[in-house]
């Protein structure tokens, strides 16, 4: 609580200010959390002096990256916010992630999903430092670039004939994977968007609907979903000396970037 009461006493004393002034306030405010309060290596401290070997904590620490992925590649794609850190409960154990209040945001004015946070998802320095920086970049970057190439492709591609054995005809070379714009993903989606849209709804007390409006709305959620996904798993193109995972790494800049966790909530504790 203290770094939360300290950060506020500086905000208190800047809220007229412009806002220019006031982000550096909160630059300044999160720099200072971290060198008094709450170092960047506390959470990855704790979980070390919890395991008799490096090894043990080693095992921990991948299984840990890779739950982290799955849970960022939810609450990214999903357009869930308010991701706190009293809403992630890890395992001490296993490295296992439990995610609470896993809710998509629904805008008050529209039935439309939306991210209004500075960040994309939550990658705090902790975090960070708890996963290390070869699981960051080694595990993590790969590991949600495969989530979503393996929800994007288009199972209903047909492979390629196989010549029988002894033909002595040439193979045919597989054709490059495909990724769906709206199939498979789209469809499943569609299911449990209905429920969000009809809820959305309910709770606007609007009762009559145009023809075709929920149908409509819960294509275009559908649609925005699965561009969040395709922007993971696209490669990037016209560029060779780029890696394959450089849409994930910018995204995660973005998340990781200093200037983006002091614009968030205090309840969301960018130092923690």
């Amino acid at each position: 609580d203290e770094a939360i009461m300290y950060t506020m006493d500086k905000l208190r004393t800047t809220a007229a200010q412009k806002q220019d002034t006031n982000l550096n306030v909160r630059l300044e405010s999160l720099n200072h959390v971290q060198q008094r309060f709450v170092p960047a290596d506390l959470v990855r401290e704790y979980f070390a002096a919890t395991f008799p070997s490096f090894d043990a904590f080693w095992l921990f620490r991948r299984q840990f990256t890779y739950q982290l992925a799955a849970l960022t590649y939810i609450t990214f794609t999903m357009h869930m916010t308010q991701r706190y850190p009293s809403k992630m409960s890890i395992a001490r154990k296993t490295g296992n992630i439990w995610g609470s209040e896993l809710l998509p945001l629904l805008a008050q004015n529209r039935p439309h999903f939306q991210n209004p946070e500075a960040v994309p998802f939550r990658l705090t320095p902790n975090l960070q430092r708890l996963m290390s920086p070869i699981h960051q970049e080694g595990i993590f970057t790969c590991a949600l670039m495969a989530i979503s190439r393996c929800l994007t492709t288009d199972s209903t591609t047909p492979s390629p004939p196989t010549p029988p054995p002894g033909t002595g005809a040439p193979a045919a070379e597989p054709p490059a994977p495909a990724l769906a714009t709206s199939t498979d993903l789209s469809h499943t989606l569609s299911i449990f968007i209905r429920d969000e849209m009809t809820f959305w709804y309910t709770q606007s007390h609007r009762q009559s609907l145009q023809q075709n409006e929920l149908r409509e709305n819960v294509q275009k959620n559908s649609e925005a979903i699965v561009n969040k996904a395709l922007a993971l798993a696209r490669e990037p193109v016209g560029a060779t000396n780029l890696p394959a995972c450089q849409t994930v790494l910018e995204v995660v800049a973005k998340a990781t970037n200093p200037e983006k966790l002091a614009q968030m909530d205090l309840l969301f504790q960018g130092w923690l």
